[in-house]
């Protein structure tokens, strides 16, 4: 009997490669980066239900927020994913991830943020606690 094809989940794939280049990123010399030189630059890379984000909802003010969802939208004739946030609180809105406006909590877009001064330079690693 021939064997059944295997099929691959690609957001399972893109996770587990997120989670690899997190991995690389730890092994850097200090200094150098692999990903966001610039804070309007989008960010691609799979988030799930759950993952503590960063996202700008007014022009140049940054929130942390948790991923609550995901959505698909129609825009200009195309499908694009949104990650749905809640952040401040009870606000929830949805962030389109190439538009640059929603990026993963971690040490690196804090460094960013902070270089540019959309957030305080004593923004705590430690997150808001989101129900």
């Amino acid at each position: 009997m021939p064997k059944a094809a295997v099929r691959r989940n690609p957001e399972r794939s893109a996770r587990a490669d997120a989670k690899k280049n997190d991995r690389v990123l730890k092994d850097l010399p200090a200094g150098q980066s692999l990903s966001m030189p610039h804070y309007e630059d989008p960010w691609v890379n799979w988030l799930t239900e759950g993952d503590k984000v960063w996202v700008a909802f007014d022009k140049h003010r940054w929130n942390r927020g948790v991923v609550i969802g995901q959505i698909i939208r129609f825009l200009q004739g195309q499908q694009v994913l949104h990650y749905r946030v809640r952040f401040r609180g009870d606000t929830i809105a949805s962030f389109n991830p190439r538009a640059g406006k929603i990026k993963p909590d971690n040490e690196e877009t804090r460094e960013l943020l902070v270089k540019h001064g959309l957030i305080p330079g004593k923004a705590a690693p430690a997150l808001n606690k989101h129900k």
